[in-house]
């Protein structure tokens, strides 16, 4: 399920200061790899917007993870060379070249990125990437090439996929 509201403008091309998401290939329709649909990519505008509004906007006890949060689960999936493997579904139609065991049910999923720096789309199907909030937002990656897991990487001009995680 994607989240946002009428305060998070979807596609199209933004100045710096707009809150956008973006469908993969700005195509509501045909994003996606083999018409298998990922989520919505965010710019940093809309993660901040999305992580100072979550108690109205995501469901009860869901929120965006915080840098501790990825960091407890990439130390609890096996560390940085190993929790993109464990965290990684193999059995993903739409990514062949990625193999894991999703031992965690997680299903990193290759859903690609946006570059605002040339506002083209890239690594559909190669990388899996997804923010965190806290002192500086960052987001996590896992490529098809080796399923380890980099980060934290600062990137304000990319827009990625937001998980969301839930307290037990």
């Amino acid at each position: 399920m994607d989240y946002y509201d009428s305060n998070i403008l979807v596609g199209g091309y933004s100045s710096s200061s707009e809150r956008r998401a973006y469908y993969y290939n700005n195509d509501q329709s045909t994003y996606g790899w083999d018409g298998l649909k990922q989520g919505l990519l965010y710019n940093v505008n809309s993660l901040n917007y999305l992580a100072a509004n979550e108690s109205t906007i995501f469901p009860d006890g869901w929120r965006i993870p915080s840098n501790n949060d990825v960091s407890k689960l990439i130390n609890a999936a096996g560390g940085s060379t190993n929790a993109g493997y464990n965290l990684s579904k193999g059995s993903l139609e739409w990514a062949p070249r990625w193999t894991g065991t999703n031992k965690f049910n997680f299903s990193l999923c290759p859903s690609g990125s946006r570059y605002g720096s040339d506002g083209n789309f890239h690594d559909l199907g190669d990388t899996g990437q997804f923010w965190s909030k806290g002192a500086y937002q960052n987001y996590r990656n896992a490529t098809s090439n080796d399923l380890y897991v980099t980060g934290p990487q600062v990137n304000y001009s990319a827009s990625v996929p937001i998980r969301l995680c839930k307290d037990a």
